[in-house]
């Protein structure tokens, strides 16, 4: 069994489409979103098709059993609760994939759940909770991920296959932190300056000035990366930066987050950075 850590925006998706493919998914769920998908199943919406699943969910202060492989994909400000929470029922070796953004988790992880296997990883997918027990996704939808030190590619190997029954792009990578870094590179100017302005990432490429300023605080991420031992090339700022018209019309997850009216991840995108 693959447990997913949260059955929002990220994990929801993703998760969805592990159990749609025929694994068995777990979800650690709350509130009225997990309430919702225990009673009336995870309505997924995609760029491919809508379906309705049947995934096992577990509220909070219930036991998890026959975990396998672990992703967790929650936001910063939910992850030691989250640790906490799924640490006595994590055997021994367990993968646990992090779908986090930003940098700087290791050592929860490794503190929390000291004999799990961490795998780094990013996701790069539009989607949001649309309701209770609906997620809208509306553009992407991948995983890359790899070890961190290069003695676990067993573990590597048992994430991939628990994931690739989900059928979406599904990478594994030797550098594990130069794959963090390049999404935090894209995270650091696109996230803040959406949610400061209210406009979706193809509007702030749009914007008169705005394309420049994006540039500028990607450089400047890809040179603290450089102190770090870490390559970033130039054309992938290039890359981020040159999209065509009606593409990349999402909000970021930052401006949803201050619509919602709740914390931003400030934190491991801007301050852990600087």
């Amino acid at each position: 069994m693959i447990l997913f850590v949260g059955a929002g925006a990220v994990g929801g998706y993703f998760g969805g489409l592990v159990a749609r493919g025929g694994g068995a998914v777990t979800f650690v769920a709350r509130g009225a979103h997990g309430r919702a998908i225990r009673g009336n199943g995870l309505a997924l919406s995609t760029t491919g098709g809508d379906f309705l699943l049947r995934p096992a969910v577990v509220l909070p202060d219930e036991p998890i059993h026959g975990v396998d492989a672990v992703v967790v994909a929650v936001k910063h400000r939910d992850l030691i609760p989250a640790l906490e929470r799924i640490a006595p029922f994590i055997p021994d070796g367990a993968p646990v994939l992090s779908l986090l953004n930003g940098i700087g988790h290791e050592d929860d992880f490794h503190k929390l759940l000291p004999r799990a296997t961490y795998l780094p990883g990013v996701a790069f997918v539009g989607s949001r909770i649309s309701g209770p027990g609906k997620i809208h996704h509306t553009s992407d939808g991948a995983i890359s991920f790899g070890p961190a030190s290069p003695s676990l590619s067993g573990a590597v190997e048992k994430m991939r296959a628990a994931l690739a029954v989900g059928g979406f792009p599904l990478k594994v990578v030797d550098d594990s932190r130069r794959l963090l870094w390049r999404k935090l590179m894209w995270n650091a100017a696109f996230n803040p300056a959406s949610a400061l302005s209210g406009r979706t990432t193809a509007d702030l490429i749009l914007a008169p000035g705005m394309k420049e300023h994006l540039r500028e605080v990607m450089e400047e991420i890809r040179m603290i990366a450089r102190a770090e031992a870490i390559d970033l090339p130039a054309e992938w700022i290039d890359k981020a930066i040159d999209i065509k018209p009606g593409e990349m019309r999402d909000k970021t997850s930052m401006l949803l987050d201050r619509e919602a009216g709740v914390e931003m991840e400030i934190e491991t995108i801007v301050s852990r950075p600087i």
